[in-house]
């Protein structure tokens, strides 16, 4: 289903579907590393996942600025005292920024069995969202005046 003709309930999530096609798009400017899904959860709602085996808590850092959201890690020192024959889990510092829909906000974090999930919302502030606006006739605007027979 296009996005375009998705039948919407808020008035941000045409954005919220462009902006999981920015994110896409930055996927493949960055070279793919780290590895990760982008997942529509509902409809003010999608999961980044992220492939880090091997990284921890303390060598990640989650950042989100307005609709700026960073995922980095710290540069990892490899143990000094092994001797690798063959290196082939990547552990470098890295630094990716996603464009997030407007009223985007990070719900949680999680890093489990080498998988970083990210919950993110769009939470449309109530002023924002649409809302029915009645249409006065003539007729409609005469009977708001009768008086109430008091």
């Amino acid at each position: 289903m296009n996005a375009r003709n998705f039948p919407h309930s808020l008035f941000a999530l045409d954005r919220l579907f462009e902006s999981l096609g920015d994110i896409a798009q930055e996927t493949l400017k960055g070279g793919g590393f780290p590895f990760h899904d982008v997942i529509k959860v509902d409809d003010n709602s999608f999961r980044l996942v992220f492939a880090l085996a091997g990284y921890t808590e303390e060598e990640i850092e989650l950042q989100q600025e307005g609709n700026k959201l960073t995922v980095a890690a710290t540069k990892v020192v490899a143990t000094p005292d092994a001797n690798y024959l063959h290196r082939g889990i990547t552990k470098s510092a890295f630094s990716r920024a996603f464009k997030l829909p407007p009223y985007s906000v990070v719900d949680k974090a999680e890093l489990k069995n080498g998988l970083l999930t990210i919950d993110i919302k769009v939470e449309v502030p109530e002023e924002q969202r649409p809302r029915k606006i009645e249409i006065l006739t003539k007729k409609s605007a005469d009977a708001e005046e009768e008086p109430s027979g008091e």
